[in-house]
């Protein structure tokens, strides 16, 4: 089991790396974050007890490299006897003379009746990425504790705190579309629950007398309703849609940064997601086009993206 980083200025030749390591780092020149394939790298998952475990992978941290090449756990500290609280397994970037690495560590947060996952520290010199957050429930009444895959919120998608390594520009900002994500599954949990309630009430009712004619009589009654739930469920999920566009330098606008491209792509609407990338096999002055235009999302509407 090892953790390995780089790049750090040598003090007196106790940092030296060798040539698989440098290329390693060349073909790598991305945006902070955690290589999203395979997309178990760098999950945190529950390993019993207070214990959770970070599984194998690779990720970026402001040019520094980091690679797990084993299950790595950490041990959370014991339950607070009276509030819950919400600790945070972090990557720690530490780019002071005294420490130069890239560590994976616990943040733990503070008890509380409302917990909140601590901050990250994004200095000169510590720069702090979140890879999970686990709420520590307080002691239960037995005096036991534990955490549970449950209590793990996986982090790594949001980047406000973590994010994916994306390519040559900056990160893909998923930090809205996982608090979105998060809402949503929620509210379909709570709708879920209710609707199941609801449907036990009335299972209930129709068992109260002639059993299985009133559940026939019932089907009977729903049979569009079934037949509806039953079209849904053979739909396919859709399937991403790959536009080849030209981006001209002609097309930018305005006399200030940002410039701005409003760029035609055909089927594209205001509710699509869309992700801009070079084309497959890029040329080294397309790939040196694209990194120094720093594109950024402006938006889009049905026909259009704006960069």
């Amino acid at each position: 089991m090892a953790i390995t980083s780089g790049f750090f200025n040598s003090i007196n030749g106790d940092r030296r790396y060798d040539a698989r390591q440098i290329s390693r780092y060349l073909g790598s020149l991305v945006g902070s974050g955690v290589f999203p394939n395979p997309s178990t790298n760098l999950q945190v998952v529950a390993a019993g007890g207070m214990a959770v475990q970070v599984s194998p992978g690779k990720a970026i941290l402001d040019c520094y490299w980091m690679e797990n090449d084993s299950m790595y756990t950490v041990i959370l500290d014991d339950a607070d006897m009276v509030l819950d609280r919400m600790d945070a397994v972090i990557m720690r970037l530490d780019e002071n003379d005294d420490a130069r690495s890239v560590d994976i560590i616990v943040k733990k947060g503070m008890p509380s009746s409302t917990p909140q996952a601590p901050g990250m520290e994004r200095g000169d010199k510590i720069k702090e990425y979140c890879l999970a957050t686990v709420t520590v429930r307080k002691m239960r009444d037995d005096g036991t504790q534990g955490i549970t895959q449950a209590d793990i919120t996986d982090t790594r998608a949001d980047t406000d705190v973590c994010g994916w390594v994306t390519g040559l520009i900056d990160q893909v900002d998923t930090h809205t579309l996982f608090l979105q994500w998060q809402a949503a599954y929620q509210q379909f949990y709570a709708a879920s629950g209710a609707e199941f309630d609801a449907w036990m009430e009335e299972l209930h009712a129709i068992l109260e007398g002639d059993a299985v004619s009133n559940i026939m009589s019932a089907i009977e009654e729903n049979a569009t309703a079934i037949q509806r739930v039953a079209q849904e469920l053979e739909k396919k999920p859709d399937t991403p849609i790959v536009v080849q566009a030209t981006i001209t330098a002609a097309g930018w606008t305005g006399e200030d940064v940002p410039y701005e491209n409003i760029l035609t792509v055909e089927g594209v609407t205001a509710g699509s997601i869309v992700e801009v990338t070079l084309q497959a096999c890029p040329t080294e002055e397309q790939v040196t086009a694209c990194a120094g235009a720093m594109l950024v999302d402006g938006g889009q509407v049905d026909g259009s993206i704006t960069l």
